[in-house]
This record gives structure tokens, sequence and C-alpha cells, in this order.
């Protein structure tokens, strides 16, 4: 997938990801995706701070959306969220965790059709819908996006289990070099994170549409 890269290029890659220009602002707003007003006293429900943090990566959650996820279904994703603990990594989720019967998988769903007949824009996009479940689950719930999907040919649909797999493989490799790659400052990010940061950079090196 991209493990053949050398390591060199990897570190190349995530200096440019989180470098800043003159004034000390990110070339890649991407980069404090992880680090915007911290929310962790909130592990199991959306805050405000999440839509802002998904704006980071190029996607807007709309005003219905929003409106639905801090009111009427709030409850909801708060106890789904409460079966999907935290800092599981994806290499070690079982079905349980990722399966169509899951708690994450409910979660899908219901950000992404729930109250979408009722009213225009109450659902959320697969790409948006990934953005938030990774900003609450960056562990263990991928960011998907068309770069990404470009770069691995590997659709929004079954993208968790694929990703499994590649991260078990060869004794965890792959999760390994990702690791290895990133700077000691960059700890703090998820495996599953850093991995996209590259795909993505690779996606835009070859010119995939965002």
């Amino acid at each position: 997938m991209i493990a053949n890269r050398r390591t060199d290029e990897a570190c190349s890659l995530f200096e440019s990801y989180f470098s800043k220009d003159s004034q000390g602002a990110p070339l890649f707003t991407g980069s404090v995706f992880e680090r915007l007003e911290d929310d962790r006293k909130c592990p199991n429900e959306f805050t405000t701070s999440d839509f802002v943090a998904v704006s980071m990566l190029s996607v807007n959650v709309p005003a219905q959306a929003a409106i639905r996820l801090l009111g009427r279904d709030r409850d909801e994703c708060s106890q789904l969220f409460a079966e999907i603990p935290m800092g599981v990594e994806l290499a070690d989720a079982d079905d349980a965790l990722i399966g169509p019967d899951s708690a994450a998988a409910q979660l899908w769903k219901l950000l992404r059709f729930r109250g979408r007949s009722a009213r225009k824009g109450a659902g959320l996009g697969q790409t948006t819908t990934s953005k938030l479940l990774a900003r609450k689950r960056p562990h263990l719930l991928p960011v998907w996006d068309s770069v990404v999907i470009g770069v691995t040919g590997q659709p929004h649909k079954g993208s968790w289990h694929w990703l499994r797999d590649q991260l078990r493989a060869d004794d965890r490799a792959l999760a390994h070099w990702v690791r290895n790659a990133a700077p000691p400052e960059l700890n703090d990010i998820s495996t599953l994170r850093l991995l996209d940061i590259l795909l993505w950079m690779t996606g835009k090196q070859k010119g995939a549409n965002v």
C-alpha cells in the first residue's frame, strides 16, 4: 500500500504536513485536527469543537445535522459511544467492535441517514461521517476521503475491515513502520491518523482530487 516508500520519504511528508509559515500558522489546517480544543472530557458525545475540528479537514457539518446531533440524537449517540471503548487500536478490534451489528456501525448509520428525509442537510456524507468518528475514536475509526480512496483503491464500504487486515499483516509491519517514521513530537497522534496523513499527502502529490 504505502510501506514500500522509504522511511525518509515518510519523514519528509510528516515534516511538510506539520510545518508552519513565517507567522506561525499551519500550512495544512488538518495538522491541528486532533489538537484543536481538546474535548477528552466529553468522549461519548459530540461537541461544537468536534464540528470545528472536522472543518480543519475541509468538510463542514451542516447546521441541520449539528442541531440534530447536539439535540434530539445526542443521547442515542452517547449511548452508542459508551459501547465503543477508548484507546482500542483498529488492528486489535474484533467484529464486535467494527462489524455490521457493532455500536460503531450503528453510529455510522445514525450520522449518515437519520433525519435525511425530514430535513435537507440533516444527514451527513460518508467523508464527514468518517472524520467525525475519527475525532472521537482516533485509534479505532479511520478518516476516509476521496484522496485516501484514490491511493488505496478501497471505497468507504468495507474500509474498516480492509484496513484492519493491512495493519495486522506481517506481524503488524505497516503499523510499526508508520510509528517509527513519525517524529517524537507526534507521539500523541494515533497510528491510524498518522497513516491517513501519509496516504493523503501521497495522494495529493499524485494529483488526487479532494
